[in-house]
């Protein structure tokens, strides 16, 4: 990854995509299947859109390398014959195993966000808003991007589940488990009745953590 105004330019491009879908589609089940009625755009909302585009910029041109190098680093901690079969696997069930693994991953990294002093104090950033809807999942320090992501994936990508960018685009199973747990942040804090009733479903369900604070 080289770090250029056009490769700013396109990251920002496909942000501004991104951003639009999300809001036509989960802006619509906030209005139509609402579980609190809608007063409009509420405090904070753009100073969320300033944490959806600088953390969704810092990920792509900076995360993604530090998590490769790091993973390639410590791949040597797990045998190679455990790497081999995980990434031999069917690229379904790959995906699959990922998806456990990684919510797992980021339950024991989400638990540790809440009950380590140090690391409150940048988690706590999240659970400042007064409101949810969902552009609230943006709303994070880069030191918590950082450190629930890196840990998450490096997880992932020492046991082979994983591959590490290093040139090019990252295989299919990683951008699955990564689009994945991206749109679930989001889902779950929107602010409509079918998000609701998915509190409890998973361990990094947010909702879980701002009303137990576990």
């Amino acid at each position: 990854m080289t770090f250029s105004w056009q490769n700013i330019a396109l990251e920002l491009l496909r942000l501004s995509v991104w951003f639009l879908l999300l809001l036509i589609l989960l802006g619509a089940a906030e209005k139509f299947f609402f579980a609190v009625k809608n007063k409009g755009v509420r405090t904070n909302y753009w100073q969320d859109m300033l944490y959806f585009f600088g953390n969704g910029l810092m990920f792509k041109l900076a995360i993604i390398p530090l998590m490769s190098v790091t993973a390639l680093a410590l791949s040597f901690l797990v045998p190679s014959s455990l790497q081999n079969w995980a990434l031999n696997l069917p690229m379904s069930l790959r995906a699959l195993l990922g998806l456990l693994v990684g919510d797992i991953a980021y339950y024991f990294v989400h638990r540790a966000m809440h009950q380590v002093p140090w690391l409150w104090g940048f988690h706590a950033v999240h659970h400042s808003a007064e409101k949810l809807d969902w552009l609230v999942s943006a709303r994070a320090h880069p030191f918590e991007i950082v450190f629930t992501r890196w840990i998450s994936f490096i997880v992932l990508y020492i046991v082979g589940l994983a591959r590490p960018q290093t040139s090019g685009m990252a295989d299919f199973p990683t951008l699955l488990i990564l689009m994945a747990g991206v749109l679930w942040g989001f889902f779950c804090t929107c602010e409509c009745t079918m998000a609701l009733w998915s509190t409890g479903v998973a361990a990094g369900n947010p909702r879980i953590s701002s009303l137990a604070s576990c």
